[in-house]
Formats: C-alpha cells, sequence, structure tokens
C-alpha cells in the first residue's frame, strides 16, 4: 500500500461533526488561504506515513466511531491517497464520512463523480466559480449526498 502526506489522527473529535468521529487531517495545501487556522498543515512534504499504518489504526476506532471527518491540509491534494483511505474506512464501518476541502464543490466535482458512495457530506469553499476570487475561502458550502 502507499504512503500519505499525514497531519494528524485522532478519536474522539466532537467537534467537525456529529457524534464521536474519527478525524484525519491530510499534511500539504496548494491553496494556502489567507487566514486559515491550520498553516501547519500546508507543507507537503511532511508527515509521511504507509497508508497501512493509518489503516490499522482506523481498525481500532472504527467499532466506536459515529463517523469520519476528513480535513487538512487539502485531501483533494492527494487524491489517490484519498481515495484508499475513504475504502478503508467503508470496509470497516457504515458510518458517515465528512470532509473538508479548501477547493469549491466545482473543482472536486468530478472526483466526486469518479468516486461515488464514498462521502456522505462535503464542506466546500466558495471561491472563484461562486463569485468569490480564488485563494479567498472565505465563506463554505454544504452538500449532502445521502439524501
Amino acid at each position: 500500500m502507499m504512503a500519505m502526506a499525514l497531519s494528524r489522527l485522532h478519536f474522539p473529535v466532537t467537534t467537525l461533526g456529529p457524534g464521536r468521529r474519527v478525524g484525519v487531517w491530510f499534511q500539504g495545501c496548494s491553496i494556502r488561504c489567507p487566514g486559515c487556522i491550520s498553516v501547519d498543515t500546508w507543507d507537503p512534504a511532511l508527515g509521511q506515513t504507509a497508508i497501512a499504518d493509518v489503516a490499522r489504526q482506523l481498525g481500532d476506532w472504527a467499532g466506536t466511531a459515529d463517523g469520519l471527518t476528513v480535513s487538512g491540509g487539502e485531501p483533494f491534494d492527494q487524491p489517490a491517497a484519498l481515495e484508499i483511505l475513504l475504502r478503508v474506512w467503508r470496509s470497516l464501518s457504515p458510518t458517515a464520512v465528512l470532509l473538508f476541502t479548501g477547493y469549491d464543490l466545482g473543482a472536486v466535482g468530478p472526483w466526486l463523480e469518479g468516486h461515488p458512495g464514498l462521502l456522505d457530506a462535503i464542506v466546500t469553499a466558495l471561491t472563484s466559480s461562486t463569485g468569490l476570487k480564488p485563494g479567498r475561502c472565505a465563506a463554505a458550502t454544504i452538500r449532502n449526498f445521502t439524501s
């Protein structure tokens, strides 16, 4: 299995979605929004971790978690690792997956269409395609895929 740049992995997370969730923060962000509260997650050279190690830890927590929240850094900057991670979670747990991204829905739409069923909800930035200047990342839209 491949490696991913991982900032942190935590359980329980109670502020980024409903219930007690597993939180995965990707390391590396090409967007670099002004005012970002997670500047420590921008450098993609940090945190190289085998996805198999992350999968083992997810397996330890999946049975007691109410869901998975993915954030960063920018998860979509590592699309192959994101796919593997979400497929691992789906094999471990039927609970909801929530993802935060700095990209707008138009930018990640093709990935979402190519990977149906991996995400239940996504919180995206409002950027150029929604009327704000690129890189502003000042607001968000939420899309629920389960209803």
